[in-house]
């Protein structure tokens, strides 16, 4: 299918720490992409109460602190919002294999959970010619900033949603000049493979990349 008629869900997630086993999801956000268009007004948003603190470290880049979640509901009530926002939809995400990450294990013991997903900063990497910095992914707001893009709230779930539902449209469009671009192809483009100049890194370098 090519992607221009195809549905997608771009979605991103605040968390406690960046520990999938045993962090927690507290916010989620998710713009809904149609046939090449982003449509902001039907985004979904919520905030959720974890069982354990939030790591210091993680308050400092989204600010969202216990005390702002204490009349939220825990995220297992908030599970049926989340299938909702993504049924029928391809998922893209921003560093997708985190996001995958926390989601498998919110839903695990559930129906399977979609993993698979479009990853902007794989496809920011491979189609404008600027590796990252190290190991670790380009940022959103570097690759925004590279095609002029407004950066919207960062740091928030909905604010990057709609940030790298942008940069993904900008992608697919760059993408596709010169040929149609199907969504298999984009989910080929989204694997985390080393680039050309990781092939002399150290093996313990490689493993972050996904070897």
């Amino acid at each position: 299918m090519p992607w221009t008629r195809a549905r997608f869900c771009v979605l991103d997630l605040e968390t406690t720490g960046l520990d999938p086993k045993r962090d927690e999801i507290i916010s989620f956000g998710a713009v809904p992409v149609d046939e090449g268009r982003a449509h902001p007004a039907d985004a979904v948003h919520f905030l959720a109460k974890p069982r354990r603190p939030i790591n210091p470290g993680s308050v400092k880049i989204h600010t969202i602190r216990d005390c702002d979640l204490q009349n939220q509901p825990p995220l297992q009530e908030r599970l049926q919002e989340i299938r909702s926002a993504v049924e029928g939809r391809f998922l893209v995400a921003h560093s997708a294999w985190l996001d995958a990450a926390f989601l498998a294990k919110a839903f695990k013991g559930q129906p399977a959970f979609p993993r698979a997903m479009i990853d902007t900063a794989q496809l920011a990497t491979k189609s404008m010619e600027c590796p990252p910095l190290g190991t670790a992914d380009i940022s959103l707001e570097y690759a925004s900033t590279m095609l002029n893009l407004p950066v919207h709230a960062p740091h928030t779930a909905l604010g990057d949603a709609m940030t790298t539902a942008q940069l993904f449209l900008a992608l697919a469009h760059r993408l596709s000049r010169n040929e149609v671009v199907s969504v298999a192809d984009l989910h080929d483009l989204s694997r985390r493979q080393p680039l050309p100049w990781h092939q002399h890194l150290p093996p313990a370098l490689k493993f972050g990349l996904g070897q």
